[in-house]
């Protein structure tokens, strides 16, 4: 009885492909979570320098205009002294920070009427890796806040 001669079968090598896979995989996911913290620090940054100006703004809104207020026979809305409300603003936003990222907050515009403060507020943002990817660092963020008298 003879065998039937069979013809050798190609032999795959499979080993390393996933070692290629993971090798490619891993610059992709590092990258991947490195844009996410970027994102994640300067959506929280600028959410707490929201924060600082609606409670700036807030706080500037019950700075009352005392002489008008006093003096007026109708009182149909609390008058500001525009003057107190920049004081609070400038006493409010030059507080010690205490977010390390966020540095040099300036007021960029400041409004006030007798009824209402309005103000923009810019912090600069150091973002923790945009350096790797040959991008500035710093980031300008901005926002803007605005209150009424309390007694309209």
């Amino acid at each position: 009885m003879t065998t039937p001669q069979t013809t050798p079968s190609p032999i795959r090598d499979d080993r390393g492909t996933v070692m290629m896979l993971t090798l490619g995989l891993v610059p992709i996911i590092a990258g991947l979570i490195a844009v996410g913290t970027d994102a994640a620090v300067l959506f929280t940054q600028r959410r707490a320098l929201a924060a600082d100006a609606e409670s700036a703004v807030l706080a500037a809104a019950q700075a009352a205009d005392l002489e008008a207020l006093y003096t007026s026979r109708q009182v149909d809305s609390l008058p500001l002294d525009c003057r107190a409300a920049r004081a609070v603003v400038d006493q409010r936003l030059t507080k010690p920070n205490l977010r390390q990222q966020a540095s040099g907050v300036t007021v960029a515009d400041f409004r006030c009427t007798a009824t209402s403060v309005s103000l923009r507020v810019r912090s600069r943002v150091e973002l923790p890796f945009a350096s790797h990817f040959g991008v500035d660092p710093t980031v300008d963020v901005a926002t803007d806040a605005a209150a009424s008298s309390p007694l309209r």
